[in-house]
């Protein structure tokens, strides 16, 4: 029992010294408290209402500091995004034909831009693949463009008969005829 409550101690000790003297992210601080909070006796269950995250949360980060010390709750480090595989110069090129050029006039079986032939096209010219459909929409949006949902529209329905019934509705509504809930 004692050499469980020196090793505390000195657990205690290293998340202090590590809380005072490095710089860490907002996440990397909750972890590192909550697992010293946890270290001077404090339940999971208090600690969760403290901090505002869930016990299990709590559990898996006192697992780590056990296996990995300070370093099992540091935050990992992530590689370069997906949005950077092209170099600025490609991504002005892409510009240039996408906003100049419709699909067809670039050999793609489309008429319109969309991401599949964004994809083709970027491929094609520079066999590079982005992992994400919202990869493409960046880069929609970075050349200027945006993407919309195409609406079908009824052929047969008559613009100035919904007008007219609109005019009447709220004509109806407004002498009391009528009254409208939803």
């Amino acid at each position: 029992m004692l050499t469980k409550q020196k090793t505390n101690t000195q657990k205690i000790k290293l998340l202090k010294k590590t809380l005072d003297r490095e710089k860490l992210d907002k996440r990397e601080v909750f972890r590192m408290q909550a697992v010293l909070l946890r270290l001077q006796g404090y339940p999971r269950k208090q600690i969760s209402d403290l901090i505002g995250k869930s016990v299990s949360g709590i559990a898996k980060w006192i697992t780590r500091f056990n296996k990995k010390s300070i370093d099992g709750l540091r935050s990992k480090k992530t590689k370069k995004p997906n949005n950077f595989k092209l170099s600025p110069e490609q991504k002005q090129e892409i510009k240039k034909l996408i906003t100049k050029k419709s699909p067809n006039q670039l050999g793609l079986p489309e008429a319109f831009w969309t991401t599949n032939t964004l994809k083709k096209l970027v491929y094609n010219k520079f066999k590079i693949k982005y992992q994400s459909q919202r990869s493409y929409q960046r880069l929609f949006k970075y050349c200027g463009l945006t993407c919309q949902k195409v609406q079908e529209r009824d052929s047969r329905k008559n613009t100035q008969d919904q007008e007219h019934f609109k005019t009447r509705l709220k004509k109806r509504v407004k002498k009391g005829v009528l009254t409208i809930s939803w």
